[in-house]
């Protein structure tokens, strides 16, 4: 034994599938090497009918063990030894149980009554106090001396009580009253009274010294009834009464279950506790679920007075061991602008109207899509600038795609606050109902320095009528949008699979399998956004004037209501700068018939963006097709190819020329890296292209090499070949040339002229009515040529 058994050694029992702590050791035996220890074990567990687990009161005697057989079972490893570790209510002083819960740290809620504890200790301190004196550790457990102490004390005080006299003048006004039967039944009441009397010390006594000898040691158990995290069931619901409504149900075993499984099932890192209970809500507790159109649901709950209440979700994941609170979004500099600089006003200040000022802002998205032609094939992070107004939070304007917040995307989301949104919903795949989402032009635009601060960024807001206001640094209370950043990552981001979480891959952790592309996160978002703006209760947001006229406290019903009486600013009219300034500017090269976009990841004429082609109908005025081939801009919409402009003597509509029609949809992100893995395809595919290039030479030369063996048996043998044409081609050729020099040199005066063809007979023959006389003379030779070029010479 490593070490030696001690007065409050726990015994613990190694069990294959736990550990149960058997009992506290609370004597050992006098001596260097005692030989014999008693311990008390800890009262057992049982299951009542209503399937609880409870701790009896019962305390079982102290058993007597031998060290010998200890120290066996603690080198087979069936048992060890540990130190007892007392309880926080147990080292409660007398003036902690004496004053309030606050004295003690417990500030918590409770209904813990310290006064109360007290007082039972004290009770049952005074009951054994006797027989503590009396008696010492070895009477009681070296010589078994537990019971006999208990009953003994039990006697006087049972003779103690009888010795009373008022108690004595009852007893003995019952006994003249009574017959000889009555004698006996009292007789055996009193023998009844006193072995329960005897157990309730000896109860205490086992206690006293199980718990560790103290005066605390008596303290009532209450803290094992009522704890925190202990489950507790009633049949009628505990808490204030409703005011208004049906009383609601009470927990229940089955109600409890089924909010932990809900917990467990969608209380995800990253998803907050309403939104689990959202989903939680529509698996247990749908009464129908209708399909109205593809990807559109209608949820009929139950009664409310049958759901559960959040706070009943929270408790019910608690109970699992999980942490409900979401994890808040951390800034430092928001805390100190708040606590210790100066008041900076809030997003609200002077927005009386709505469409009075626009908050603008961006941030990435929380997922990553995958190609639209390959699920295997992984795109970036994409951005979302969204856009709301300053005095509804209602949002009217989004834009996705793959460039950082800025320019483009802070002017592209603007277009589509003003957009109308059942048209451009229908392009997406998504339809809205009228009135679902609703358009606004902004008379100004709030935004920080990475939004809409830029020279072509404010040119364009002043020619669309619109005034920019910069917030300062460190203070998102004056842009009420950034919060609402966390509230959709929660409600669209992390919904979808593959979500990262707004946090970066660790070593070491796997990678999440994302299979969604571009266009198929836009619903889960626009789902988002309409429960934001139609259907998230607001009443902070009413003024005065909309609760007296009974306006809903939503978002859209606020907006109604603002269109209907007016409570709009001044609209800006001249947008069609802002339509044509909105979408990103990328380099061109115009051609005749085709304009070829250059690849914006490198310098300007390096690459261009293979199968790009777009065409225009102003390709065929005369100003375009005398123009030689020029260096151009034009304005795509990166989320969607389709769309370009170019401005050429007014905006001009370009259209895509590719034979793939969904090409039209495609992101210019999507664009890029399939070409890049069309590029790739091509690249790995080279070696093996080669490798059959060279098949097919070899297969040829050696045709060849049959063929041309083949010639040389043959000419071996003896065989004549048959003479063939010969080719005059040379001879010809050489035959002009000769000519050509003749004449140079005839017109430079160093060579005669060319002489006349001589006919031949049948030429003759066929000029005979020619006279004689006009026939040219016989052709000299030459020598006499020679002779008459010198004479003209000299």
């Amino acid at each position: 034994m490593t070490e030696p058994v001690q007065v409050g050694h726990i015994i613990r029992v190694q069990l294959p599938d736990k550990v149960k702590e058997l009992g506290r050791v609370v004597w050992v035996a006098p001596g260097k090497k005692p030989d014999v220890f008693v311990y008390i074990e800890y009262p057992d567990q049982q299951t009542t009918k209503d399937n609880k687990t409870r701790r009896r009161n019962y305390i079982k005697a102290p058993v007597r063990g031998d060290i010998s057989k200890l120290q066996e079972s603690l080198d087979d490893g069936h048992i060890s030894l540990v130190m007892e570790v007392p309880r926080s209510e147990r080292l409660l002083t007398n003036s902690e149980l004496s004053g309030s819960n606050a004295r003690v740290g417990l500030l918590r809620q409770t209904r813990r009554d310290l006064e109360k504890w007290k007082h039972r200790r004290d009770e049952d301190m005074a009951l054994i106090a006797p027989v503590l004196k009396k008696y010492s550790a070895d009477q009681l457990f070296g010589e078994g001396q537990l019971g006999t102490a208990a009953r003994s004390h039990a006697e006087f005080l049972l003779a103690k009580a009888m010795s009373d006299p008022a108690q004595a003048s009852a007893e003995d006004k019952q006994a003249n009253q009574a017959d000889a039967p009555q004698e006996e039944a009292a007789g055996s009441e009193q023998e009844a009274a006193q072995n329960a009397l005897a157990l309730k010390v000896e109860q205490i006594l086992r206690r006293y010294f199980l718990h560790g000898a103290t005066e605390n040691a008596l303290l009532p158990e209450y803290f094992n009834c009522g704890a925190p995290g202990t489950v507790k069931f009633c049949k009628k619901r505990t808490g204030r009464p409703r005011k208004a409504g049906p009383p609601r149900t009470p927990r229940t075993p089955a109600r409890l279950k089924k909010l932990q499984v809900g917990g467990a099932r969608h209380k995800k890192k990253g998803v907050s506790d309403e939104a689990a209970y959202v989903a939680t809500l529509a698996d247990m507790w749908a009464a129908s679920i209708s399909w109205v159109a593809p990807g559109k649901a209608e949820v009929t709950l139950v009664p409310e007075s049958e759901r559960p209440t959040f706070a009943e979700f929270v408790r019910a994941v608690r109970s699992l061991g999980m942490e409900s609170l979401p994890e808040k979004f951390k800034l430092g500099a928001i805390a100190f602008a708040s606590k210790y600089r100066g008041r900076r006003g809030t997003a609200k200040d002077g927005i009386h109207a709505l469409g009075q000022v626009g908050i603008i802002d961006a941030t990435s998205e929380d997922y990553t899509p995958v190609s639209t032609a390959s699920r295997l094939l992984l795109l970036p992070t994409p951005w979302r600038t969204m856009i709301a107004d300053a005095f509804t939070e209602y949002i009217f304007g989004v834009h996705r795609g793959f460039e950082h917040g800025g320019t483009s995307a802070g002017l592209s989301a603007l277009y589509h606050a003003e957009r109308d949104k059942n048209e451009w919903a229908d392009t997406e795949d998504f339809h809205l109902e009228k009135g679902e989402w609703f358009s606004m032009a902004f008379k100004s635009v709030r935004g920080d320095h990475g939004d809409l601060k830029s020279e072509r960024g404010i040119a364009t807001l002043t020619a669309s009528e619109m005034s920019l206001e910069i917030t300062r640094s460190y203070t998102p209370q004056l842009k009420a949008i950034e919060p609402m950043h966390q509230k959709f990552h929660v409600a669209s981001d992390h919904q979808l699979p593959g979500t990262n979480y707004g946090e970066l891959r660790k070593r070491g952790q796997e990678a999440s399998e994302e299979y969604l592309n571009f266009r198929e996160g836009w619903p889960p978002l626009i789902r988002a956004i309409c429960f934001h703006n139609n259907h998230e209760l607001v009443p902070q947001l009413r003024t005065l004037e909309m609760e007296r006229a009974g306006v809903e406290p939503t978002r859209r019903a606020i907006v109604e209501y603002c269109l209907e009486e007016g409570l709009v600013a001044s609209q800006p009219t001249n947008l069609d700068y802002l339509r044509a300034s909105c979408l990103p500017v990328l380099a061109a090269q115009g051609h005749r018939d085709q304009i070829e976009v250059w690849d914006p990841r490198v310098s300007k004429g390096t690459r261009k963006v293979p199968n790009m082609r777009y065409f225009g109908e102003f390709m065929n005025s005369p100003q375009w097709l005398l123009r030689p081939v020029k260096e151009i801009e034009i304005r795509m919409n990166t989320s969607c190819v389709g769309e370009a402009y170019i401005n050429f003597h007014g905006l001009q509509k370009l259209t895509l020329l590719h034979h793939d029609h969904e090409r039209q949809l495609l992101t210019l992100a999507d664009w890029l890296y399939i070409s890049d893995s069309h590029s790739l395809v091509k690249y790995l595919a080279e070696g093996k292209l080669q490798e059959i290039k060279a098949g097919i030479h070899l297969s040829n030369q050696r045709g060849f090499a049959a063929a041309k063996a083949e010639k040389d048996a043959q000419t071996s043998s003896g065989e004549t070949p048959v003479p063939g044409r010969k080719h005059s081609a040379g001879k010809k050729r050489k035959a002009l040339e000769s000519e050509a020099a003749l004449l140079k040199q005839h017109a430079m005066g160093l060579a005669p002229p060319p002489a006349l063809p001589v006919p031949s007979p049948a030429e003759t023959a066929a000029t005979e009515w020619i006279p004689a006389t006009s026939m040219p003379p016989p052709p000299d030779d030459e020598d006499d040529q020679m002779d008459k070029l010198r004479e003209q010479l000299q």
